[in-house]
C-alpha cells in the first residue's frame, strides 16, 4: 500500500468506512499526505451517508463546494458519533442547561447546533455550543407546532399558529404562521414570522399532534370538531404568504382516525399515517391522496379523487405476549409517529417512525391485587426512494412501566432516542435512556445503545426525564426535567468541541 500510486490508494480508501479510513491515514507519512486531497473526504462523506446511512448534513449539498477543513470536520464528527454509540457504555456530556423554558417548546435545527425555544410571548434561538441566545423575536400567542422543519435557501421554516384561546383539551386558532430562521450570516441570525390572514375560530383538539405538514411554499394543518361551519374535520392549506388567504379543504382521510401528515411537493401527494392503536389493531395504515395546485400557490381537494390505502403489518407483533401462565387481559393504547422531511426520505429511505404500546393486566382474586405490564414496539417505516411507497420494517420491542416513556426521532429517521424511566415491572429492568439505530440494510437487527447515566449526576433513568428533541447529525439530545423545570442539552458525539477522534487537539492530530 505504501508504494502504490496515489490514485490507487484513493480508490481503495473510497471503499472504507470512516473509522477504517482514519486508521489508514495514521499508518505512515506518505498515506497521511492524502488527507490534503478533497476527493478523499468527499468520497468518505458520500459513503457515510449512502452506505453507512448516517447523516452528516441536513440538506443535500455539493460537497465539492465546501472547504477542506469543513469536509474533515464532518467526517471526524460522524466517526466520533458512530464510535461512541458502538462502545459498551456510550458517553453523554451535558453542554447546556436552560431554566424556565416551555416544556414542549424545544426545536433543534438539524446540523447547525441551534435550538429554538418557544417560551410564552417570544421565540429564542440558542447556540448550544456558545451557550447563549443569538437571536430572539417577540410575538404574543405564537405557538410552534411542527417538530420537523424544512430548508428554503438559507432559511429554516417551522410551522406555527397564533392561539386565540386555550382550554384543557383543545386550542382555538386565530391564524396559522411560519417561523423563519435566516442563517445566511451566522454572526447575524434573524428570526421572522409570516402570519396568515385571520381564520374563523378553527379548533384543534390535540395541539401537539403532528397532523401538520410544511414545504418551502405550502403549509397544512388539520382542525377537528366544529371546524368552521362545514365539516367536523377540515384541512387548512396556506401558501406561506401573508397576503394570501387560508384555503379550507375537505379532509380526505377518515375523520375518525388521527393521521400523521406528510406532503410530497414533487408529486402533489398527501400521505396520512395512522398508527396501530388508533385502529385498535396490530397494523398501521398509510393513506395517500392527490392534491390539486392552485394558481395562488394553494391547493384544492378533488372530491372525485380516490384515497389509496396500504396496510403496514408490524413485525414481531406476536412478541406482545407476556410470559407466564396466562390469564392476562390486554389492550392497545398510545400510538404516535414522527414523519421525516422529503429530503431526508429521499436520502435515507425512512418515511416515519411509529410506536405502539400494549398494556397487560392480570387480576389476583385472592389478594385483590393486579399485576400490570406494558410492552412498547418501535417501528421504522421505510420509503422507497422517489416512489413514496412505505412498508413496515425493523421493530424494537421492550418492556416499560405503564404510563412512562417517550420517543423522539432524529432528522434522518434512522435514529430514535427513547426513555423509559422508573423501575421495571414483572421482573423487567428499566431501559432508561437509549438510542435505536436502523440497520444499513433491510432485515438487519436494530442496534441499541443505552446511556447508563449522566456525568453531571443527573439520573437519566428518572421518571421526570423526557426526550424533547434530537439532532442525529451533531449528536444532540434535549431532555426535559419535569422536577427541575429545565431543559438539558446533551451531546453523544464522543468529544464535543475538545478535539478529534482520538481525543487529541486538532492542531496535533496527525490526520487533521
Amino acid at each position: 500500500m505504501e508504494k502504490s500510486p496515489p490514485d490507487i490508494v484513493l480508490a481503495f480508501a473510497a471503499l472504507l468506512d470512516v473509522e477504517d479510513l482514519l486508521n489508514l491515514l495514521a499508518t505512515c507519512r506518505r498515506i497521511r499526505a492524502l488527507s490534503a486531497e478533497p476527493a478523499l473526504w468527499i468520497g468518505c462523506l458520500q459513503r457515510i451517508e449512502c452506505v453507512q446511512m448516517h447523516p452528516v448534513t441536513s440538506r443535500a449539498r455539493d460537497f465539492a463546494a465546501l472547504p477542506l477543513a469543513e469536509l474533515k470536520a464532518m467526517a471526524h464528527r460522524a466517526a466520533r458519533i458512530l464510535r461512541n454509540l458502538a462502545s459498551p457504555s456510550p458517553r453523554l456530556e451535558r453542554i447546556l442547561r436552560i431554566a424556565g423554558a416551555l416544556k414542549d417548546g424545544h426545536f433543534l435545527i438539524p446540523g447547525t447546533g441551534l435550538l429554538l425555544t418557544n417560551p410564552p410571548g417570544r421565540v429564542d434561538c440558542w447556540d448550544v455550543v456558545q451557550a447563549r441566545v443569538v437571536a430572539s423575536v417577540a410575538h404574543e400567542r405564537l405557538r410552534i407546532f411542527g417538530m420537523s422543519c424544512v430548508w428554503s435557501g438559507s432559511r429554516v421554516l417551522f410551522s406555527a399558529a397564533i392561539i386565540e384561546s386555550e382550554r384543557t383539551n383543545d386550542v382555538v386558532l386565530e391564524a396559522i404562521a411560519v417561523v423563519c430562521v435566516d442563517l445566511k450570516d451566522r454572526e447575524k441570525i434573524r428570526i421572522t414570522t409570516v402570519v396568515s390572514p385571520r381564520i374563523i375560530h378553527a379548533t384543534r383538539q390535540t395541539p401537539h399532534f403532528p397532523d401538520v405538514f410544511i414545504t418551502e411554499k405550502l403549509m397544512g394543518i388539520v382542525c377537528h370538531r366544529g371546524t368552521f361551519t362545514m365539516e367536523a374535520v377540515g384541512l387548512l392549506c396556506w401558501p406561506i404568504d401573508a397576503s394570501q388567504p387560508v384555503s379550507i379543504c375537505r379532509y380526505p382521510f377518515p375523520e375518525d382516525q388521527r393521521s400523521i401528515l406528510s406532503f410530497d411537493a414533487a408529486s402533489g401527494i398527501l400521505y396520512g399515517l395512522v398508527p396501530a392503536p388508533e385502529l385498535n389493531t396490530a397494523v398501521s395504515v398509510v393513506h395517500s391522496f392527490p392534491l390539486r395546485a392552485l394558481s395562488n400557490g394553494g391547493i384544492q381537494v378533488d372530491p372525485s379523487a380516490p384515497v389509496a390505502s396500504k396496510t403496514l403489518v408490524h413485525p414481531d407483533d406476536n412478541v406482545h405476549n407476556p410470559p407466564g401462565d396466562g390469564g392476562w387481559n390486554s389492550w392497545s393504547s398510545a400510538g404516535f409517529a414522527a414523519t421525516c422531511s422529503a429530503d431526508a426520505q429521499a436520502r435515507f429511505g425512512v418515511r416515519a417512525v411509529a410506536w405502539r404500546s400494549q398494556h397487560f393486566q392480570r387480576q389476583y382474586a385472592a389478594v385483590g391485587a393486579a399485576q400490570r405490564r406494558l410492552l412498547t414496539s418501535l417501528t421504522f417505516l421505510r420509503a422507497g426512494p422517489g416512489t413514496g411507497e412505505a412498508h413496515a420494517a425493523d421493530a424494537l420491542v421492550f418492556a416499560a412501566p405503564a404510563g412512562d416513556g417517550n420517543h423522539v426521532g432524529g432528522y434522518s429517521g434512522r435514529y430514535l432516542v427513547f426513555s423509559s424511566g422508573g423501575p421495571g415491572l414483572a421482573g423487567q429492568g428499566s431501559l432508561g435512556l437509549g438510542i435505536a439505530r436502523l440497520p444499513e440494510r433491510p432485515g438487519g437487527a436494530l442496534r441499541i445503545a443505552r446511556f447508563s447515566g449522566g456525568p453531571d449526576g443527573i439520573d437519566l433513568n428518572a421518571r421526570d426525564i423526557r426526550v424533547r428533541a434530537v439532532d442525529d447529525i451533531l449528536g444532540l439530545v434535549v431532555l426535559w426535567d419535569r422536577k427541575q423545570e429545565c431543559a438539558n442539552i446533551y451531546s453523544y458525539s464522543g468529544d464535543w468541541g475538545r478535539g478529534c477522534l482520538r481525543g487529541t487537539p486538532h492542531d496535533k492530530c496527525v490526520v487533521c
